[in-house]
């Protein structure tokens, strides 16, 4: 390997021009503050977070539950900052305006979790979420399908009726399990 012609080697060649402009004294001082700037950076920007996590489960069942809706919301609910849970129930996200805030769960089919907090900087939460389901009394569901247009007297349309008796027998927890009990849905 030939000898380096200075003191620097071929990997720095691309600080010659600036450190052959200063004086050694301020080159040092120019690594110094680079090198500072590179440990205490992240950190600062980093003070003033707070990372929330959790699992949402069915409070029934004790199954996770996958697309919850969780999220924070100031006093006056309008801005929220969150994330939806995962295939195992499993939710986490980072918030970066600290103070008294409200979780809120959200979840069709089930009552809505509401739990006052007080984010502090560089604070990790870890919050267990149960919810309990909801049970919704519909009226009579009525359901009807359109389709291009046609002679009507080529095409057959179908409407069926769920009536509120067939309803209160089954106790839906989603509209769905009702929509399974007309034909051809």
């Amino acid at each position: 390997m030939p000898a380096p012609s200075n003191i620097f080697n071929s990997r720095f060649t691309f600080l010659l021009p600036t450190f052959a402009l200063l004086p050694i004294r301020f080159a040092v001082v120019f690594i110094r503050v680079i090198f500072l700037l590179i440990l205490i950076g992240p950190s600062a920007l980093a003070q003033n977070v707070a990372t929330l996590g959790g699992r949402v489960i069915d409070g029934d069942s004790g199954l996770p539950l996958q697309g919850v809706h969780v999220f924070l919301v100031e006093e006056n609910e309008q801005s929220a900052v969150g994330a939806v849970t995962d295939l195992n129930g499993e939710y986490v996200f980072s918030v970066f305006e600290l103070g008294s805030r409200t979780l809120l769960a959200r979840y069709v089919g089930y009552n809505t979790h509401r739990q006052s907090l007080r984010l502090r900087a560089n604070s990790i939460i870890a919050i267990d979420i149960s919810l309990i389901p909801e049970h919704i009394e519909l009226g009579n569901v009525v359901v009807s399908a359109t389709r291009e247009r046609q002679d009507r007297n080529l095409v057959a349309a179908s409407i069926g009726v769920i009536s509120e008796q067939v309803i209160a027998d089954i106790v839906p927890l989603h509209p769905s399990k009702v929509m399974n009990r007309i034909l051809g849905v």
